[in-house]
């Protein structure tokens, strides 16, 4: 039986169907990790509230105001996030 590469669609049906499978996250994780610096990450507990990460390990805890970075006081760390 010859193999033959997936079409287009069927890519994305099973990119849908293991999203929430540890492939899927795997896949997303990698991506995210491809993106150029500074990277931008939800803050794990606090609501609209952001953590910049640098390319030299430096993650800052900030929000945007209309479109702008804006750190918080104290929210800098190597590796950890404050608060």
């Amino acid at each position: 039986m010859e193999s033959r590469e997936m079409t287009i669609a069927e890519k994305l049906q099973h990119a849908l169907e293991t999203i929430n499978e540890p492939e899927g996250r795997a896949r997303l994780h990698a991506y995210l990790m491809s993106r150029p610096f500074p990277r931008f990450w939800a803050h794990p507990i606090i609501a609209q509230r952001f953590i910049r990460e640098e390319a030299d390990g430096t993650r800052i805890e900030g929000h945007f105001e209309h479109g702008i970075w804006m750190p918080d006081d104290g929210g800098v760390s190597n590796g950890r996030v404050s608060g």
